[in-house]
Order: C-alpha cells, then sequence, then structure tokens
C-alpha cells in the first residue's frame, strides 16, 4: 500500500477554507497541507481571493461572481482550473494555473508580447491567469474567436477535397456569416467547436494539445479507411493541431436516458448495445495500425491512479489499494483483442429519427470488447450518483443497454464486472475535478460501487440485466488478494518449504496476482518485511524495507530445472557481474508449485524511443556473457529443431490463408537453404526466448529474466531471435521503424565485439529464420495480423544469402 502523504503543520493556505466546514471543504484544506510544491493551489481552491487579479483582465464592469467548473490536478506537478466570471452585462472564462516555483520562473521567461495582452501573472502563489480564448497549449484555437485571423485558419483546416460537403465548402471558406459555437473546453488539453452557417452546424473542428494531436493523427489512416458507416470524412491539419469532421445531426443520448425513446419500435439502449457489438466485431482494414491496450499497460495505468487517488483522499487509502489490487488481479488471463472505441460512453452516441450513430472515434484502439461496455454502464452509474439518472432510469438503461449487446456477441460476465470496476475506479478523479460541493461523498459512493462490482455483490441492475437466460451458470467470485495472501502464507509454513538467504529472517507480509495463464502458470508478486509491528506503519519509512519476491507456479508439477540454473548462474559470479545480472534463486514451496526469485527493481526494455539505443549495446555484451558462462543444461536445441518448428507453424498458416501459400513456400525454401549453409558451431547456453520484454535495464546492469526455455545451441540464435523481434516491431508500428532499426544495428555490434566466437553470416541467417516464424506469431494476434503482408513481401525479395535486415535498413 502506498505510504499515505503526511500532512505538514503550518503550511500556509488561503484562510478562506477553513470558514467552510463541510466534508469537501475539510479534504480540499487537507489537500493544501500536503501540497509542498504548488503555493497557489489554496487560492485555486477559494477562487474568490482571485477576484482581483482576474479583474484586471476582465475589463469594463467588475465582475460580481466568480465559480470554479472544473479542475485538472497533477499532485506536486501543476493545477489547472476553470473559472467562470460573470459581471452585470456579460460572462467570461478563465483559466487559473498553479505551478511549482521553477516551471512560474521559466514560463515567465518564455512569455511572449501576444501572450501577455490575455494572461496575467500571479507571483502571489506562482499562478497563471489566462482569458479564454488565449491557451498557451492549444495557442491557434484563439485565431478561431478573431475576425481577421479566422478565415485563413479555417481555409487551412477545413478539407478541399469534393467529396465533403462541396456546396458549402465556399460559404465556409469566406468566413461570412460562419459561426462558431464552442462545444466543450478542457484548458491545456482540447477545445472543441462547432462551425456552421445560417444557424446550422456543419463541421467539428478539435483543436488539440501536442500531445493530444499526436494521438489522434495516429488514428487518422483507420478514421480515412471508413470501415463503420458511422465515422464521418476527416480532414488533420498538422499546422494547427486541429481535426475537422461533419456534423453529425441528432440528439445526444445521454439528454435521452429518462424519456425512454425508441427508433422504429427498438429501444435506443438496446439499438446502442447492439451497434457496439458490430464496432467490435468490425474487422481491421489491412494496412491500418491502431495502438493495442494490453493487460501490462493496464496495470500500470491502476498503479498511477492508485498513487493519485491516494494523495487526494488519505482517509480512503486502504480501500483504493484492495479494490485496486482486486481489480489488477480480476483482469482476464486471456487477452482478448478487438476493435474498441475506446471512450465509449453515452455522450459519444447520436441519435436520430432513423438511427443510432457513433462520434469521437480519437481513442480507437485494438482492446478487450468488455472496456467499452463497462465504460458506458460506468458512466450511467457515476450520473445516477450525482443525480442526474433517476433509480428508475438506471435499472433501465443498463438492462436494455446489455440485452442489446448481449443479443450479438457473447456474454463474460467476469470481464464486464471487472472492467465495469476498473471504469468505476477512472471515475473517482471526476469527483474533484468537477468542482462537486460534496465530492468526497460521491468519492466515497464509486469506490464502494466498484469494490461491489469485483465481488459480485452489486444488484443486478449495477452490471447484469434483469432477465439472465435460464439455466445460464454464474462465474465464480474472483479470488481476492486477501485469500491468495491466506495461501501462500499457510504454504511458506509447509515442511517441504525451502528458503534462500534473507526470506528465513524476513517476514511474509502479502501476495498479489501479476498475471495467470489458467491452468497452466501463475505469476505472484510476494512482499516480505522485517517488521510487522504496528509502528512501522506511522513512518513515511514503511516501504524502504519491503522486500519483493516473485512465485513463478506451473500447474502441472513445480519447475526445479529453471532455479537450478539460477543457482548455477548465481555460482559462476551473474549475481555480482557489473554488466549483466540474473535474478537471485530464493527458495522453493513445492505445495504451491512455486519457486521464488528476486524482483529486480529496473526498467522494461522497449523498442521505441523510451529505451536509449545504448541500452541495446549493452544488452548485446550481456548475451555474450551469457554465451561464454561455461554453464551447462541438459536440453539441447539447434537448427533442425527450429526448422521443424518452422515448417509445422507456417504450414498451419498457409492452410489457413491459401492466397498465402505462395509466398510462404518460397520463404520456407530460402530458410532451408539457409539452415544447410550454417556452419557447425561449438554450443553454449541459450535463453531460447530472447528479446527485448526479456530484459531488465537500470542504466548500467542489464538483467536477464525468464530463463524457462535455456538450452544448449548456437549462440546466435538468440542473437538472430532479438533482431528479428526489433525488425518486427519496426514493421508493426512504422513510427519506431528507425529507432528500431538503430537499435539493431547497435545490439548486432556490441554482440560480435563481445563474442568474437559467433559469426556475421551466422547471425544473419538465423535473423532471417526468426523473422520468418514472425509470420506464424502475427496470425495469432488480431492487431498484428496486418503486418504478414509486409513480412512475405520483405522474406520473399530477399536474394541469396541477404537478411532482411538488409533491405529495412
Amino acid at each position: 500500500m502506498p505510504t499515505v502523504p503526511q500532512i505538514t503543520p503550518g503550511h500556509c493556505f488561503d484562510p478562506a477554507l477553513r470558514a467552510v466546514r463541510s466534508e469537501a471543504a475539510d479534504a480540499n484544506v487537507q489537500i493544501v497541507q500536503r501540497e509542498s510544491e504548488l503555493s497557489g493551489m489554496g487560492r485555486l481552491l477559494n477562487p474568490r481571493s482571485l477576484l482581483p487579479s482576474v479583474s484586471k483582465l476582465f475589463g469594463g464592469s467588475a465582475p460580481t461572481s466568480i465559480r470554479l467548473n472544473y479542475l485538472r490536478y497533477k499532485p506536486r506537478r501543476r493545477c489547472i482550473a476553470l473559472l467562470e466570471v460573470s459581471a452585470n452585462d456579460r460572462t467570461e472564462f478563465f483559466t487559473a494555473t498553479a505551478m511549482t516555483a521553477g516551471s512560474w520562473y521559466r514560463r515567465q521567461n518564455k512569455q511572449t508580447r501576444s501572450a501577455a495582452a490575455n494572461s496575467l501573472p500571479v507571483p502571489d502563489g506562482h499562478l497563471y491567469l489566462e482569458l479564454f480564448p488565449a491557451d498557451r497549449y492549444l495557442r491557434h484555437a484563439a485565431k478561431l474567436f478573431d475576425s481577421q485571423s479566422r478565415d485563413r485558419l479555417l481555409r487551412r483546416i477545413l478539407p478541399a477535397d469534393a467529396e465533403i460537403c462541396p456546396q458549402i465548402t465556399s460559404e465556409l471558406r469566406t468566413g461570412t456569416g460562419v459561426q462558431i459555437d464552442r462545444l466543450a473546453y478542457k484548458p491545456a488539453r482540447r477545445l472543441v467547436v462547432s462551425v456552421g452557417v445560417a444557424d446550422v452546424p456543419r463541421y467539428v473542428i478539435k483543436f488539440h494539445s501536442t500531445t493530444g494531436f499526436s494521438a489522434a493523427a495516429q488514428r487518422l489512416p483507420f478514421a480515412l479507411m471508413r470501415p463503420l458507416p458511422d465515422i464521418v470524412p476527416t480532414h488533420c491539419c498538422e499546422r494547427y493541431g486541429a481535426v475537422a469532421t461533419e456534423w453529425v445531426s441528432g440528439r445526444n443520448l445521454n439528454t435521452l436516458f429518462d424519456c425512454s425513446p425508441d427508433i422504429g419500435g427498438r429501444s435506443v439502449l438496446a439499438e446502442t448495445g447492439r451497434r457496439l457489438a458490430e464496432l467490435h466485431a468490425c474487422r481491421l482494414p489491412s494496412g491500418v495500425s491502431l495502438p493495442v491496450r494490453r493487460t501490462v499497460a493496464v496495470m500500470a495505468e491502476l498503479r498511477r491512479l492508485q498513487e493519485d487517488l491516494v494523495f487526494l483522499y488519505p482517509p480512503a487509502a486502504g480501500e483504493i489499494c484492495r479494490v485496486i489490487a482486486a481489480a489488477a488481479e480480476s483482469l482476464p488471463a486471456e487477452e482478448t483483442f478487438t476493435l474498441i472505441h475506446g471512450d465509449f460512453y453515452a455522450k459519444q452516441v447520436i441519435v436520430s429519427d432513423h438511427a443510432v450513430r457513433f462520434i469521437d472515434f480519437d481513442a480507437v484502439s485494438i482492446g478487450n470488447p468488455w472496456q467499452d461496455v463497462g465504460n458506458f454502464v460506468a458512466k450511467l452509474h457515476w450520473d445516477h450518483i450525482r443525480g442526474r439518472l433517476s433509480d428508475n432510469g438506471l435499472q433501465t438503461s443498463v438492462s436494455e443497454f446489455l440485452n442489446g449487446y448481449r443479443g450479438q456477441r457473447p456474454t463474460d460476465e467476469q470481464a464486464g464486472r471487472c472492467w465495469l470496476a476498473i471504469a468505476l475506479l477512472q471515475c473517482l478523479p471526476h469527483t474533484f475535478r468537477q468542482a462537486a460541493d460534496d465530492w468526497p461523498i460521491l468519492f466515497g459512493r464509486l469506490l464502494k460501487l466498484a469494490g461491489e462490482a469485483l465481488i459480485g455483490r452489486t444488484p443486478k441492475e449495477a452490471f447484469v440485466p434483469a432477465c439472465t437466460p435460464a439455466g445460464e451458470a454464474q462465474r465464480e467470485p474472483v479470488e481476492s488478494p486477501l485469500s491468495v495472501s491466506r495461501r501462500v502464507r499457510s504454504a511458506l509454513q509447509h515442511p517441504t518449504t525451502r528458503l534462500e538467504f534473507p526470506l528465513p529472517r524476513l517476514r511474509f507480509l502479502e501476495a498479489q496476482t501479476v498475471r495467470m495463464k489458467p491452468n497452466r502458470r501463475c505469476l505472484l508478486e510476494c512482499s516480505f518485511v522485517g517488521d510487522l509491528s504496528p509502528a512501522r506503519f506511522n513512518t513515511d519509512q514503511a516501504q524502504d524495507d519491503v522486500l519483493k519476491v516473485l512465485g513463478k507456479i506451473r500447474y502441472r508439477g513445480i519447475d526445479r530445472h529453471t532455479p537450478e540454473l539460477h543457482r548455477k548462474l548465481a555460482t559462476a559470479g551473474f549475481h555480482r557481474n557489473p554488466l549483466v545480472r540474473i535474478p537471485r534463486y530464493l527458495g522453493t514451496v513445492p505445495s504451491m508449485n512455486m519457486w521464488l526469485q528476486e524482483k529486480v527493481p529496473a526498467h522494461t526494455v522497449t523498442p521505441d524511443v523510451l529505451t536509449p539505443t545504448k541500452t541495446h549495446a549493452d544488452i548485446g555484451r550481456a548475451l555474450a556473457a551469457l554465451h561464454a558462462s561455461g554453464v551447462c543444461v541438459d536440453r539441447r536445441h539447434g537448427i533442425d529443431d527450429e526448422m521443424a518448428i518452422l515448417h509445422q507453424r507456417l504450414g498451419e498458416v498457409s492452410h489457413h490463408y491459401p492466397e498465402w501459400s505462395q509466398g510462404i513456400g518460397r520463404i520456407l525454401k530460402r530458410c532451408d537453404r539457409l539452415a544447410a549453409s550454417l556452419p557447425p558451431a561449438a554450443t553454449c547456453l541459450l535463453h531460447r526466448d530472447f528479446y527485448f520484454d526479456q530484459v531488465l535495464f537500470d542504466g548500467s546492469q542489464i538483467t536477464l529474466l525468464d530463463l524457462d526455455l535455456a538450452a544448449m545451441g548456437p549462440p546466435e540464435l538468440d542473437a538472430g531471435n532479438y533482431i528479428a523481434h526489433l525488425l518486427e516491431y519496426g514493421l508493426r508500428s512504422p513510427a519506431d521503424a528507425e529507432n528500431c532499426h538503430r537499435a539493431a544495428r547497435v545490439f548486432e555490434q556490441a554482440y560480435l565485439a563481445a563474442g568474437p566466437a559467433a559469426q556475421p553470416s551466422a547471425v544473419s541467417a538465423w535473423t532471417t529464420i526468426s523473422l520468418a516464424r514472425h509470420i506464424s506469431v502475427a496470425n495469432l494476434f488480431a492487431d498484428r495480423r496486418h503486418t504478414i503482408p509486409k513480412l512475405l513481401e520483405v522474406l520473399t525479395a530477399a536474394s541469396g544469402n541477404r537478411t532482411p535486415s538488409v533491405l529495412l535498413f
């Protein structure tokens, strides 16, 4: 559990916060006292204190009221507030940003003359005020509200092709009679406006921050292919960070819940569920790549969310950690990938007289379909909790939506409850973000509902439709982290358990599931401490003495070969080698078919720019050190084994996709020739599944993971496999291709320099053979299948002994 932030006595905050006695006011005071870096936080939470500063930018009559509409808070980094300021004759919107002292002074030095007209630095509290539409992160958006620059802006942003509303293009481009209406605004992130003529909206324009525009542009090829009729024509303008789409006529579903509308006798909610199922069944167009939302990324998001929530509301820290741990553990072990909307809720649904249409595909991705379902239902609960949806409206809406979805796709209640809980947890920051007067109460209700969703105690209308088909089996509730900890604690006391130093001197604290493949294997994270006394939990250093240990469980029986290999490598010096490290073996727990190893605190290696290129050179040297270790195992794996696997796997792909059989046949013949040309090689210890996911780095030392498949064989096998994974990732993610090629080069150069016994021609041959195997791997994953034609093209284009790396570099 994260350490609960301690309150620093005497921290300065606006005295007016103490004057208001409510649970929210008390919680706000606590936030201000904990916030050591943002001295202006108290003034944002008491916006009346900003009236004198706001008046300097307001102009005209003095403002009479100021209201806090929105907060975007990153503890100890930044807080942005959207303020609604009114006078007798008008209303204006201001953005107030509380910054660290360093950020404030840096911004002061960069302040431009044009920006200064609509912004005001406030030294007292290190604040910055901006009068809308001024926004330093959306700097081009202000031009839309300036008659002198609007025409040019619209000419740049709106599409010029005749396919998209040609009859109004000329009117809009003149700027004559153009009406601009603000639809949504999130300071520093996004502004959404409608552009129309004669009171008729024609386009929607979204101005994004730099980060937001990059994400939207990444999905542009999907929008241009228009695999669904819902997707309206889209035009992207990189210069202004803007995306323009046609206006979709109709009413927003969010406004229709309590009036039970229908389309041709069908419930709108049921039709929404049915259309969502159709989206999930849609095949991704060939050649289009979308981001993939994997379980590991979701778990990382949950960890970051936990840190923010614990800081925001420490009284609920224990329950926050418990529910988030249970949610992470309940994530489906087998990942299911389909096309998903990525941000699906009622505001993304437009209802007309004849149809239901979805909008805002800015977050479209590949992921678990129940993410969309859970998010839609969670937002209904959020509307119900804050009084925008009646009890009957909630029950009817959820039931009809799920019945519509169930009619098209099979139900997975466990996955549904898991993603519902995660979406409810993600709603928790909204309680504070939307400046609700009773935000701690709303926070508690959402958190309670998330916990109940995971263990199946929510009422039926919370997730499962009121009418469950007769005879349908109910799934067992997900095992809680508490029960996992009890099982591990009991197993550690079993007489067959053998623990290595320092575990016998420590006490077991807790365990949680990291990932699991049912009936195959499971990975646990176990925590051990030296002190379990109550006094330990009263200090900020409570987490410093926790030793994290990974427990590897194999259902068909305990793995004894890999622990033995770890012991041999430790004897060979890999536990103290400054270049390369193997996690320490720490014991066996036979009663759970589990063995233990240390968890190394380091970063996962990635093929993109997040990992320095130098690290891949270090990995090459680390692999050479493993090959030179002199450690031996009983298992062997050579070129004959590899070619047998390759022929079997590619034969299966060729059988299912006859259109690829000719190319696959040529590739197999080429690999056979390369295999026959390989010179005899001395065998050494191989990792056998060596690629970037199996490596950690901390800046100076490389850690090699997952030696379960280790065998004796030719050293070039591991090197070629690593390079092939980098090349395949470059094909799968063209934006990272250059970085992957550079990483492959430095890895190969460093490996060959550190391992003189390895032969460059053999590394090239193994790279080709390993890359060919990726054809079968890509066929197993929907998000990779689009790379198969490119793999075929690259591998069949090569001639003689030229490797794919030559062609791709």
